[in-house]
């Protein structure tokens, strides 16, 4: 509900960015659903898609609430630096630790703090994580999967992923 009144506010100011933030988090949220099964979550597939729509809710934080840091991120960008490293100059912290902190405080279960917290990692970074849970490794597919070209089924998509995504999937 946080994440889709905050984004409904950004629209009437007709921002193009929230736009693409909120089609990204449908499409994670759909690819999660379609995934979690297939990758062996204990969730639902409806929690597994809960866990894709709200895996980028630091940047919702990002664009509500710190509009100036914003805007030096993305100054960032533009200039070759890598999202997650722009926030963290601009701010001290990247989007997926603000969100994973937010799902914390909030008393989310772990497995979605854990995909919110690792929706952007390496595979090699996953595979250093202790108890790991499965829906952070779903988010972490359908985040990468939602970033591609639309496809039109889950064996498809993960097939276009690089060698080292399966490595730990």
């Amino acid at each position: 509900f946080v994440l889709a009144s905050a984004l409904i506010d950004r629209f009437r100011r007709d921002d193009e960015e929230a736009r693409g933030l909120w089609r990204h988090a449908v499409q994670a949220g759909q690819w999660a659903r379609a995934l979690s099964g297939m990758m062996g979550a204990r969730e639902t597939p409806a929690e597994a898609f809960t866990a894709g729509l709200v895996h980028d809710i630091g940047k919702l934080v990002l664009l509500q609430y710190f509009v100036r840091e914003h805007e030096l991120v993305l100054k960032l960008v533009r200039e070759g630096v890598p999202r997650l490293q722009a926030e963290r100059e601009a701010l001290g912290i990247a989007h997926p630790d603000m969100g994973a902190y937010l799902c914390h405080f909030w008393g989310f279960p772990e497995g979605m703090c854990q995909a919110v917290l690792y929706h952007h990692a390496s595979a090699g970074m996953l595979q250093t994580v202790p108890e790991l849970e499965p829906l952070a490794r779903v988010v972490n597919a359908a985040c990468r999967i939602a970033n591609q070209p639309l496809k039109e089924n889950p064996e498809v998509a993960l097939a276009n992923l690089e060698d080292e995504f399966f490595a730990c999937h």
